[in-house]
């Protein structure tokens, strides 16, 4: 979760920016795109409502500004966790989360990928960081299969694919509220599906 913004005073136009920009990321991922107040979000940011109709047209355009600066950031800790090693290793540590009340938090993802739907600038900024991640992701896989970690033979590109509409399809999943599959059984899922795409034998 992104941390409440500082106080500061007397700060420049780019400062003014960065401040409205990270309040509102925390904003929107504690109480939601349609439900957060412009008034919350300058509060956040210890600053006035009329400083952000000054720098922004709307909320759509704060929550484009956001995503552009914090979006990038959480999807990689979505996808890859905090300390990514090669595309196995993550897609095991990670994904052994994803059915557990431990899933990393992902809320301004999940809003964002909501409010996409009717914004087409909030979409464009996801498809960016997205296709980002996609491509650092598939280098991975590529370093994988050269290294004998990772089934050469395997579509990497269909496999990151898959990975990334687990991980989000987890989140959606996650806020939901739905009841979580036994720890253990969901670790054998993922430990079955690693295993196949390595080509490694379970014990």
């Amino acid at each position: 979760m992104i941390p409440p913004v500082t106080r500061t005073r007397g700060p420049a136009a780019t400062e003014t920016r960065a401040r409205l920009a990270e309040a509102a990321a925390h904003v929107f991922a504690r109480d939601g795109f349609e439900s957060a107040k412009v008034s919350t979000i300058a509060e956040a940011a210890s600053l006035t409502t009329g400083a952000i109709y000054f720098h922004y047209a709307d909320k759509a355009s704060l929550l484009t500004e956001s995503l552009s600066r914090h979006g990038g950031s959480e999807l990689a800790r979505l996808l890859e966790g905090a300390s990514p090693g090669t595309l196995p290793e993550l897609m095991r540590s990670v994904g052994r989360l994803l059915g557990a009340d431990a899933d990393a938090d992902g809320s301004l993802f999940t809003e964002a990928v909501v409010a996409a739907r009717r914004q087409p600038g909030v979409a464009e900024v996801l498809r960016g960081h997205l296709e980002e991640r996609e491509a650092s992701l598939v280098a991975l896989g590529r370093e994988a299969q050269e290294t004998g970690q990772l089934d050469p033979t395997l579509p990497i590109e269909a496999t990151v694919r898959f990975w990334v509409l687990l991980r989000l399809g987890a989140l959606l999943v996650r806020a939901l509220d739905l009841q979580p599959p036994r720890t253990d059984d969901w670790e054998a899922v993922i430990d079955r599906v690693v295993a196949a795409l390595t080509g490694e034998e379970l014990a």
